[in-house]
C-alpha cells in the first residue's frame, strides 16, 4: 500500500454486500430494497474531490458473492466493502475474489459490523483496512495516500498484528457533504418495504445520523448517540432531486428517531407545504418524541405512516431492555390514526428477561393497540450492543455464524424459552395479528383505490402465504401458485362488483 500522500485521481469501487434470503423472516418476501446512502456519500465526496468513482449495489442488482468478478470490467486502485452483521459473511467472499482479481487493490472493508468487530474483520487475508464508523473522512485520506498510522478511525495490519488507530469524531455538520451519488445506483430498483408505501416508485431515505435513546439492543458506535440532521433546506433539496430527476412519489424516511428535532421536522414539513412538493412518506421515530401538533402538520405535508417501537407488552420488560416509555401507548395510537396516519408497530419476541407470559402479554397488547401494521422480530443480540455484550459475558451466544442473524434464528440461549418456543411464539404473532377478520375489513376499503395499492396488497398477501407455508411445511410454494389463486378471487370480487 502506499504510504505518500499523492493526490492524483485513484479509481475507486464500492460495493454493497448482499443480504442473501436465506431467513425464514416474513421479510424474505416483504422486504424492500434500499439505496446504500452510505456508500453513495462517500461516493459523491470521492468524486468531489476528484476521484473516479463506481458503486455495485449487490442486493439490488441480485448479485450473489461468488458472481461478484462478472460485473467488473475494470480495474481498481481501493475497493471498499460495506457489510452488516448479517451480510458480513458475504463481505468476506466478495474480499476474498477481488483479491485474487485484483491484487494490486487495496480491500477496505466498512460498514456496522467493521465497527463492531474490528479484529475479526482485519483478520481476513483479503482485507488491507478496516474502517469504523463514518467513513467519509477516512475513506478520502485513505485514497490519498495519507501514512496509515496518521488516519484515525481505521485497523490495519502492521507486521502480521492488528494495529487499532484513534476513533475519529463524528461529522458535526451534514450538509458539509454533497448529496449521495444517486446517479451511479441503480434507481429503478429501490422500493419501499411492503406496507409502507402507498405510491411507486418509492425509496428508502435517511437524513439524520445517530439516536439519543439508549436500548441496549441497537449499536450506535457508528453513528453516535448524538442526533445529527441535515438542515430543512438540505432535505428540501434532496426530496426535490429525488422527485423531479428519477421520479420519486413516495420517501420512507429511515430515520433511527425522525422526529428528535420537533422544530426542525417541522420546518421540514412546512417547506414541503410551501413549495408544493406533493410526495407521500412514512418514517421511523418514538411515541415519547411526537405529539398532535407535530402529527396534524406532518399529515398535511405527506405523512400517511409513521412506526412506533413498541417492542414489549409489559413495561417492566421495557425498562428491563432500555427501552424507556413514559407514554400512554394506546393513547398515542388512537391519536395519531384520528390524525388520519396509519402505524406500523414493531414488537421483539424473545428479549432475555421474558417469560412465556410475558411474550403471550407482548402479543395480546399488539392485537389490543390495533395498529395497522405490526412488525415481529426475535430478538437478536448484534455485536457492538449491550445486550450482546451482557449476553456474551454469560456465555448466551450460541455461535458467530451472521448470516443466521436475521430478526429469524434464535442464536442465544435464553434463561426461561427453548428457540423452538421463541419461533413459534413469532409465527404465532404474526397469525394472531394478521388473520383476523377486522385486518381484512381494516384494509379492504383501500383495495381497489389505486393500481398501486392493488399491487402492495397482492404482494402482501403473496409474501406472508409464502411465509406461512414454509414454516408449515419447510419448503417454499410456488409464487405463480399463489398468484393464480390471488388473481382468481380478486377477478371474482370484480365480477360479483359489477353485477
Amino acid at each position: 500500500m502506499n504510504e505518500t500522500v499523492d493526490s492524483s485521481m485513484r479509481k475507486v469501487l464500492l460495493i454493497q454486500a448482499p443480504w442473501e434470503k436465506q431467513t425464514k423472516s416474513i421479510f424474505r418476501y416483504l422486504h424492500g430494497v434500499f439505496p446504500p446512502l452510505g456508500l453513495a456519500t462517500i461516493a459523491s465526496f470521492l468524486e468531489k474531490v476528484g476521484h473516479e468513482v463506481s458503486i455495485i449495489d449487490c442486493t439490488a442488482e441480485f448479485i450473489k458473492p461468488e458472481n461478484i468478478i462478472e460485473h467488473i470490467d475494470k480495474s481498481y486502485d481501493f475497493v471498499g466493502i460495506s457489510a452488516t452483521t448479517a451480510t458480513a459473511p458475504g463481505g468476506y467472499k466478495i474480499a476474498e475474489l477481488i483479491k485474487e482479481k485484483m491484487n494490486g487493490a487495496v480491500v477496505i472493508f466498512g460498514g456496522v459490523h467493521a465497527t463492531a468487530m474490528p479484529e475479526e474483520v482485519i483478520s481476513q487475508p483479503a482485507i488491507d483496512i478496516c474502517v469504523r464508523g463514518e467513513g467519509e473522512e477516512t475513506i478520502k485520506e485513505i485514497v490519498a495516500g495519507v501514512p496509515l498510522k496518521e488516519i484515525k478511525g481505521i485497523t490495519f495490519k502492521e507486521n502480521g498484528s492488528a494495529i487499532h488507530n484513534a476513533d475519529r469524531a463524528m461529522i458535526r455538520d451534514l450538509d458539509a457533504y454533497p448529496l449521495p451519488a444517486y446517479h451511479l445506483l441503480p434507481m429503478k430498483k429501490y422500493r419501499s418495504i411492503t406496507g409502507a408505501a402507498i405510491k411507486e416508485p418509492s425509496i428508502g431515505l435517511v437524513v439524520s445520523r445517530g439516536c439519543p435513546a439508549k436500548c441496549e439492543y441497537c449499536y450506535t458506535a457508528v453513528l453516535g448517540k448524538k442526533m445529527r440532521m441535515k438542515s430543512p433546506n438540505r432535505i428540501l433539496e434532496e426530496i426535490s432531486l429525488l422527485k423531479n430527476k428519477y421520479g420519486i412519489k413516495e420517501i420512507d424516511f429511515y430515520d433511527d428517531t425522525f422526529t428528535v428535532n420537533k422544530k426542525v421536522i417541522g420546518e421540514v414539513c412546512n417547506l414541503l407545504i410551501q413549495n408544493k412538493v406533493n410526495i407521500a412518506w412514512s418514517c421511523l421515530t418514538r411515541m415519547d418524541y411526537v405529539n398532535e401538533d407535530l402529527l396534524k402538520l406532518m399529515k398535511r405535508a405527506g405523512c400517511h405512516q409513521v412506526m412506533y417501537g413498541v417492542e414489549a407488552g409489559r413495561q417492566e420488560v421495557r425498562d428491563a431492555i432500555g427501552k424507556k416509555l413514559s407514554v400512554d401507548i394506546k393513547n398515542i395510537f388512537k391519536m395519531t390514526q384520528k390524525i388520519g396516519i396509519q402505524i406500523r408497530a414493531t414488537y421483539m419476541i424473545g428479549n432475555y428477561v421474558e417469560t412465556r407470559e410475558d411474550v403471550l402479554e407482548t402479543i395480546k397488547k399488539s392485537i389490543e393497540y390495533d395498529s395497522e401494521y405490526a412488525i415481529f422480530n426475535v430478538t437478536t443480540p448484534f455485536p457492538g450492543t449491550e445486550l450482546y455484550k451482557r449476553l456474551d459475558k454469560e456465555n448466551r451466544i450460541l455461535h458467530k455464524d451472521w448470516a443466521k442473524y436475521d430478526f429469524y434464528n434464535v442464536v442465544f440461549s435464553h434463561p426461561n424459552l427453548s428457540a423452538e418456543e421463541i419461533e413459534t411464539f413469532y409465527q404465532q404473532a404474526n397469525k394472531q395479528f394478521y388473520f383476523r377478520p377486522i385486518m381484512f375489513f381494516k384494509h379492504f376499503k383501500n383495495l381497489f383505490s389505486s393500481l398501486n395499492m392493488i399491487k402492495m396488497y397482492s404482494r402482501a398477501a403473496i409474501g406472508m402465504t409464502r411465509a406461512i407455508w414454509g414454516w408449515y411445511f419447510n419448503n417454499s410454494v410456488s409464487v405463480d401458485l399463489i398468484k393464480k389463486i390471488y388473481t382468481q378471487k380478486i377477478g371474482k370480487y370484480l365480477k360479483q362488483k359489477r353485477t
